[in-house]
Parts: structure tokens; C-alpha cells; sequence
């Protein structure tokens, strides 16, 4: 990480914001970021970042976003009839060792904004296998389809799961 400099007035400001945190929850470590801001030890203040994640760029995020939606016409397109029907159609999530911006967002669309909870299906939502490039060829061909939500065909559906395979 490339050195973070901070003018008087920037590290006032933040000095006085890890102040109030300390004050309201002593216990979760502020008393050392205090330390930090007051002493000036610049060398330690690339660790005021440490809690931040990666960004994920906008166009990674909608993304993520219709990769959820292509997985939501696969679920609609299924009939629910028997037990396990759906199974291959179950979203597979973002491996956590490699994609992690992209798993985050997930888990936060699922968990904080309750969107696409369902494709959860009870799940770990780490796929634990890289899934960017086979999500991109997926959305191509489904893209290609052009189809709504709620009008793909099981037909549809299954020739998106090949590609997976």
C-alpha cells in the first residue's frame, strides 16, 4: 500500500472521530488509532484502512447484479415439482479466495438489502471454486436470449448449465 498522508486538519478530524468511537465502545481496539493520530506515526496509518474491503468498481457490481438475475430466470424457468429439481440451478456464489470484492457485494445484497435471498437456498455463499469467466460466458449466451425473467424456458435454463459444466 502506498503511503497515506494526511494534512493537520485531516488527521484532527479522524483523531477526533476515533476519540468518539473510543468513547462509545472502548473495547473494540480505537485506544491504539488514537495513539496513532495523536503521535503522528504516519508509518501506522495505512492501518486506519485495514477494516475497509476492496472497492468493487460499479461496472463489477452490475455485474454481480445480473448474474443474480440470469440464476432468477434459471430458478423460474425449473418447476419445483420434485425434490432436488432445482439443485444444478442453485447459484454457486463467488469464491472467497479470489473474488472476494464480488462475495462481499453478494453477501450484502443478500444479507443487509434482503434481495435474491432465496438463490441462498441455505448455503455457504463462498462457491470456493473461481466462477468470474464462467459467469461471463453464461451472461453472454444469456444475454443472447433475450429473454425476460419470468419467460425462459427449462429448455433456456439447461443450456445455461451446460456451459457450467
Amino acid at each position: 500500500m502506498a503511503e497515506l498522508k494526511l494534512s493537520p486538519i485531516e488527521r484532527l478530524t479522524l483523531l477526533n472521530q476515533f476519540r468518539i468511537l473510543n468513547c462509545l465502545d472502548p473495547n473494540e481496539g480505537w485506544a491504539e488509532t488514537v495513539a496513532v493520530l495523536e503521535g503522528g506515526f504516519s508509518n501506522e496509518y495505512g492501518t486506519l484502512l485495514d477494516y475497509l474491503g476492496t472497492e468493487l468498481p460499479a461496472d463489477e457490481g452490475d455485474f454481480v447484479v445480473s448474474v443474480l438475475v440470469m440464476y432468477e430466470a434459471m430458478q423460474h424457468a425449473v418447476p419445483a415439482g420434485e425434490a432436488g429439481a432445482r439443485d444444478p440451478y442453485v447459484f454457486p456464489g463467488f469464491d472467497g479466495n479470489n473474488e472476494g470484492a464480488y462475495l462481499a457485494y453478494y453477501k450484502h445484497i443478500i444479507d443487509v438489502q434482503k434481495r435474491w435471498d432465496y438463490l441462498r437456498r441455505g448455503r455457504d455463499l463462498n462457491s470456493h471454486f473461481p466462477t468470474l469467466d464462467l459467469y461471463r460466458t453464461m451472461l453472454i449466451r444469456f444475454r443472447e436470449m433475450n429473454v425476460a425473467i419470468h419467460e425462459m424456458t427449462p429448455e433456456q435454463a439447461e443450456e445455461l448449465i451446460q456451459i457450467r459444466r
